[in-house]
């Protein structure tokens, strides 16, 4: 029972990081295309 929820957890921590991680790849090209623009 404990090795499940253990699981079950590191899963979800995956899915949060890879989500994390396509999120601020966005809102870093959002960033860059904006100061491209401006500069």
């Amino acid at each position: 029972m404990k090795f499940k929820n253990k699981n079950k957890a590191d899963i979800i921590k995956m899915k949060y990081t890879i989500l994390f991680r396509r999120v601020s790849l966005k809102v870093r090209n959002t960033i860059e295309k904006t100061f491209g623009i401006w500069s």
